[in-house]
């Protein structure tokens, strides 16, 4: 009987082990998916930046093109 409990000891052990080493991996691959969650995060951010600006430069743009056509009026009231 000594035998036995010595290999139920062994046992739990070894799966006490085990489990610990699947917890370890669970917590692993939380650590792995909350980092790839925080760099799309990142990327979105910059996504947003980036549309923010192209919306500021497409702005700019038909202001600069209101003023070049303001311009050319005033220059043919001259002419004239």
């Amino acid at each position: 009987m000594v035998g036995f409990n010595k290999w139920q000891s062994f046992c739990s052990l070894k799966g006490e082990t085990i489990s610990l080493a699947i917890v370890s991996s669970v917590a692993g691959s939380f650590t792995s998916i909350n980092q790839a969650v925080v760099s799309i995060s990142d990327v979105n951010s910059m996504v947003d930046q980036n549309v923010a600006g192209i919306s500021q430069r497409a702005t700019a743009m038909e202001e600069l093109a209101r003023l070049a056509e303001e311009q050319q009026r005033k220059l043919l009231e001259f002419r004239v």
